[in-house]
């Protein structure tokens, strides 16, 4: 919960996220589905994620708001599929496409569980 109205909701949870692993002494960089996998049993996100990343770690641990906040101010195509995707698994089906059409990618045909995973493996190789 944000306690300082000053900030935002977003900026609140990077900051606390960056913070909590900065003492914990965890925030190493995640490269492979193995180690975001694992890190969804730990209790506070990786620093080390990119936005997109954080997002699918949120929604992994069953928060979609958190995950939806995490993705919100991205403007890249990689945030715009994981936004995509929040959207698809609400379900808002119309917000889910216009957000795949701006990550240049149609509605896949897939489970959610699938999806979840291509796109963790796809961003975690860039």
């Amino acid at each position: 919960m944000n306690r300082f109205p000053c900030i935002t909701e977003r900026a609140y949870e990077r900051l606390s996220c960056t913070a909590s692993k900065a003492a914990a002494g965890t925030s190493k960089a995640m490269n492979t589905l193995d180690q975001l996998l694992a890190s969804i049993n730990d209790d506070h996100c990786p620093a080390a994620l990119s936005g997109p990343l954080a997002a699918l770690w949120h929604d992994a641990k069953g928060d979609w708001h958190a995950a939806h906040r995490a993705v919100q101010d991205e403007s890249g195509a990689d945030g715009a599929w994981v936004h995509a995707y929040l959207h698809r698994k609400e379900p808002d089906l119309p917000n889910a496409n216009y957000w795949y059409q701006r990550a240049n990618r149609s509605i896949p045909d897939n489970t959610l569980q699938q999806e979840w995973r291509d796109i963790a493996v796809a961003l975690l190789e860039r």
